[in-house]
């Protein structure tokens, strides 16, 4: 089982995305670059981007050289998104998540952001997280 933002973790979630036709397919409609960092985890700020486009999906380790969409949180907010504990609606609201870039993009783009979370769903369920 891979560490919550660990690289092991960032690769796993890679052949993932890479092995989904469904990213692959929304792909099709254009880039999408959401890079997500994370700050104050037990070993430092993490950086991560994924990249969807006509050839498929990535995740990359490492801040994106140009995202479309970034997205801070702090690293207890990133863990309570993890587990599900609470959503990006709320974590937006509370000011605990922060959202930068082509917010238009966000929306017109959703159903990418839906078929990240169904391709990571495995990958979440394996997931350990370590918080001191």
């Amino acid at each position: 089982m891979a560490a919550f933002l660990s690289a092991e973790w960032l690769q796993d979630l890679d052949r993932a995305a890479r092995a989904s036709p469904a990213l692959t397919e929304i792909g099709r409609a254009g880039e999408l670059v959401v890079e997500q960092h994370v700050t104050g985890t037990p070993t430092g700020d993490v950086s991560y981007h994924v990249v969807i486009d006509g050839d498929g999906a990535r995740v990359v380790n490492g801040p994106a050289p140009e995202a479309n969409i970034v997205i801070t949180t702090d690293f207890a907010t990133a863990v309570s998104l993890h587990a599900g504990d609470m959503n990006a609606q709320r974590a937006l609201a509370s000011g605990s998540l922060k959202l930068t870039g082509d917010i238009d993009q966000l929306v017109q783009r959703s159903d990418a952001l839906k078929a990240l979370d169904d391709v990571f769903a495995s990958i979440r369920a394996t997931t350990t997280v370590t918080v001191a």
